[in-house]
């Protein structure tokens, strides 16, 4: 080989050997660092709205250093809710860039009137932060874009279903709350009449009974325990600038429950005792109860819904129609079963 010809094949290996290495380094991924999308700290989101793509929007403020629904004459949020919400918030990070420039936002279902959640930030800072939640390519990511800059990402740290903008979703929605087991009266009112019912024992018996007829009582226990356990869709407002029909119920319900007082100290469930305990021990002492009423009164229809207000509650709130119909329907017959004639062969 001539040195002309030598010179040639050094050169081909080292082009080749650029080649390759420009090649593999294009090819590997390139680190990206993005923008934080928020720029407030979580202590200082004083309110924060919700709107979705159906047009219902939620807003949730700071009152002396309380979360409150303010559409709701500042029903009690649930705290724990929103810090988790917020901390995901904060630690929301774009984790891909997607498109630079708005003539992609309808596509992605992230602009300022077509977006999937629209989230805004109010802050002590004095600079609001707005956050959309667009489409999502696959089950656990979404698109998000912040309306400081145009750039769109995509995000594992957020989806539209954190998001909610039901007031359900960020409230404690118990509403009533007693032991079903200690009801021993119970008074009803509706557009049927007035029905009472007392308990001896575990034996149900109703005032005035419709004659030839027997009380059933799973009809006075199944109202019993929804109202045990009552949970709202809910809340609507406070009862002294609303009662929605609270204040003349189509229905409602009085309940007196009269719960044992355990001494301190006993253990209910422990039914030993030692020889010498039970040789000295003097007659067991009388067990003593504290009684507690309740009421609940039914308002206006709402849709699949009524209002109701509660005597533990200064607020009226939506309850389903169904845990109330029997309530506010309910007849005399409807409480009870026929006596079978045992004269009859």
């Amino acid at each position: 080989m001539n040195r002309n010809n030598l010179i040639l094949a050094l050169l081909a290996v080292v082009q080749a050997a650029l080649i390759a290495t420009v090649f593999w380094t294009s090819a590997r991924p390139v680190s990206q660092t993005f923008a934080p999308l928020i720029s407030a700290d979580k202590a200082a989101i004083s309110a924060f709205t919700i709107s979705d793509d159906t047009g219902q929007s939620l807003t949730l403020e700071k009152i002396n250093d309380a979360w409150v629904l303010p559409d709701a004459d500042n029903f009690p949020a649930d705290e724990v809710r929103i810090d988790s919400f917020l901390t995901s918030l904060m630690n929301t990070k774009p984790q891909g860039l997607i498109a630079r420039n708005a003539s992609s936002y309808d596509r992605l279902s992230i602009s300022d009137n077509n977006f999937v959640r629209k989230i805004e930030l109010v802050n002590s800072s004095g600079k609001d932060d707005v956050l959309y939640l667009g489409s999502s390519p696959r089950a656990s990511a979404a698109h998000i874009r912040s309306s400081s800059g145009p750039n769109v990402y995509l995000t594992t740290d957020l989806r539209s279903s954190d998001a909610s903008t039901e007031k359900s979703a960020w409230i404690d929605t118990s509403y009533l709350s007693f032991a079903s087991n200690d009801v021993v009266e119970v008074t009803i009112t509706n557009a049927q009449g007035d029905f009472s019912f007392s308990k001896d024992g575990d034996t149900w018996a109703m005032a005035s009974p419709v004659t030839g007829e027997s009380l059933d009582p799973e009809k006075v226990n199944s109202i019993i325990r929804n109202m045990a356990n009552l949970r709202m869709l809910e809340p609507l407002n406070l009862a002294s600038s609303n009662s929605h029909g609270t204040d003349a119920p189509i229905a409602a319900i009085e309940i007196k429950t009269r719960t044992e007082v355990i001494p301190e100290g006993t253990n209910p469930t422990d039914d030993t005792a030692s020889s010498s305990e039970a040789e000295t021990s003097t007659s067991p002492a009388e067990p003593t109860y504290t009684e507690a009423n309740f009421t609940v009164a039914v308002g206006d229809a709402l849709e699949d819904a009524y209002a109701v207000k509660g005597s533990e509650s200064d607020y009226v709130v939506s309850v389903n129609s169904y845990l109330l119909e029997a309530l506010i329907n309910n007849s005399a017959d409807d409480f009870m079963v026929q006596t079978e004639d045992t004269d009859q062969p």
